[in-house]
């Protein structure tokens, strides 16, 4: 009897564990990462997740750009990610930083010195830039042409 309690205890535990550590991880974001990256690529006739020898992915290679596509607050890393790419291809780094609230906005005085100091191009994307679609049932891959109004390149970048 004492081993049929238990076992329910367990039971309920692991359900419980289940429940709150499996909920949506992205609920943070109004879109993945790769809607915006879609979108962006897409409108420079870039080619999305460009694979290196090294089996790392390019978010978005163009004639011009190495394009690394990310959320503010991992802006650092873009950084990084964006001078490795440029290295690998010889084709000049960029960022398109996607900022989705107000709170975003802090990371772009940590960005800014260091994109002009490295010679990183910069644009910047919110949620409203993105066309009416529904990003959940249908893939954006071939996308307009980018209105360069709503996609900002910050000052002193190149």
């Amino acid at each position: 009897m004492y081993n049929i309690n238990v076992l329910k205890v367990i039971k309920v535990l692991i359900t419980f564990i289940i429940l709150f550590t499996t909920g949506n991880v992205k609920a943070k974001h109004i879109h993945h990462e790769k809607v915006y990256q879609e979108y962006f690529c897409g409108s420079l006739n870039g080619k999305s997740e460009y694979v290196l020898p090294d089996r790392t992915r390019i978010d978005c290679l163009t004639d011009e750009y190495a394009i690394e596509v990310d959320f503010a607050k991992k802006w650092s890393e873009a950084i990084g990610q964006s001078l490795y790419y440029s290295y690998c291809t010889k084709r000049e780094p960029g960022i398109l930083l996607i900022l989705e609230s107000e709170k975003d906005e802090k990371h772009l005085h940590k960005i800014q010195p260091l994109v002009k100091l490295y010679g990183i191009r910069l644009w910047l994307i919110r949620p409203e830039n993105l066309p009416d679609k529904d990003f959940k049932n249908e893939q954006y891959k071939t996308a307009p042409k980018l209105n360069f109004r709503f996609l900002q390149s910050m000052p002193g970048a190149v």
